[in-house]
């Protein structure tokens, strides 16, 4: 195969270099565009573009690894963000699942591979899109405790300012206190 300079070659790789960038940014792969585009555009067999797409991934996970090496953990400061002991134990069973795809992919029918891609990826965009809605409400709910919190510091404020020096706060203020004190803890539940 011999890479050709035209139309079609300049375009699939400006979407490959926008695809690489996006997925680097939500930790995802990118396959379910890479796939498709080598074989629709570049007219190369689905096998090989497997292969490609895996290798383009590859490529695309150093500077991610680059990155993620000098980072904490975002709760435990003195952990790193890469948790080695899951990497020692998911490793060796996902070389083993590799061996066993590269094998089928050689020995498969390219109808096979392209029944099996799109079954694959019709199942991976469900399961994003059910993440990405379940992060919405996530996002909403947290949005909403946030108002009423900012609301609740504001009543409090307020009532704060208003009492005479000295004046002890009624029963209501040490109520929205203690509201605004369960809403905080609500809030950081989130974050823990």
């Amino acid at each position: 195969m011999v890479w050709q300079w035209n139309w079609q070659g300049a375009l699939a790789l400006a979407i490959s270099t926008v695809n690489s960038i996006a997925s680097a940014a939500t930790g995802q792969g990118g396959t379910p565009i890479l796939i498709p585009l080598f074989t629709g555009l570049l007219s190369i067999p689905t096998a090989r573009a497997v292969a490609i797409a895996s290798f383009v991934i590859f490529l695309g996970s150093i500077p991610s690894l680059h990155h993620a090496l000098s980072m904490t953990h975002p709760y435990k400061t003195d952990a790193t963000l890469i948790d080695y002991t899951f990497c020692s134990l998911a490793i060796p069973p996902m070389l083993l699942g590799i061996k066993a795809g590269v094998l089928l992919n050689m020995i498969s029918p390219g109808w096979f591979i392209s029944f099996l891609l799109i079954l694959l990826y019709s199942i991976s965009t469900l399961q994003q899109l059910l993440g990405t809605l379940k992060i919405q409400r996530q996002e909403t709910t947290m949005a909403q405790l946030m108002h009423k919190v900012e609301a609740d510091v504001a009543a409090l404020d307020a009532v704060a300012e208003s009492l005479p020096p000295g004046e002890e706060p009624s029963d209501a203020v040490k109520h929205a206190l203690v509201e605004l004190q369960h809403d905080i803890q609500e809030v950081r539940s989130w974050f823990i």
